[in-house]
């Protein structure tokens, strides 16, 4: 119990530090005068040494720019009736799949398309793929199909 009321008066005089703290008001900070550089004394003009006389330059014409070449620039009659040549558009698309080997599958005593689905596909659920593929050898009736009968697998 002691603990807890230690605890207790402690989180009170801290809290209490923390709400008088933000109750200061702030100080404006003093404005300094900005600092100056010193300025460099100017360098006696009796110290300077007169610059050296330079040799006088001819100055030398630059050449004059050669004129291009004169290009032909007519068309015979020929070359101006045939319309520029097509070019050929990027193509942007990945070359076909390799069409896949259809598989065959000879129908077994009590054999049901969702087991053949369930052998090939791993699920039941696509018998109607095999049904659709082989109507004509099985009929409409997708429940009988015969032992012996050759069906595509797609």
């Amino acid at each position: 119990m002691r603990t807890r009321t230690a605890w207790t008066v402690g989180l009170g005089l801290l809290a209490l530090v923390l709400v008088s703290g933000c109750q200061e008001q702030r100080q404006e900070p003093i404005a300094q005068a900005p600092v100056q550089e010193p300025v460099p004394e100017p360098f006696p003009e009796s110290q300077v040494p007169a610059p050296e006389p330079q040799p006088v330059r001819a100055e030398t014409p630059a050449p004059a720019p050669q004129p291009a070449p004169a290009v032909d620039t007519s068309l015979t009659e020929a070359e101006a009736t045939q319309p520029p040549p097509r070019q050929q558009p990027p193509q942007n698309y990945a070359p076909a799949a390799p069409q896949r080997a259809s598989r065959t599958y000879v129908v077994q005593k009590n054999d049901t398309l969702q087991k053949i689905s369930q052998k090939y596909y791993g699920t039941t659920k696509n018998w109607r793929r095999i049904f659709d593929a082989n109507r004509k050898a099985i009929g409409s009736d997708p429940n009988k199909i015969k032992p012996g009968t050759r069906l595509v697998i797609p």
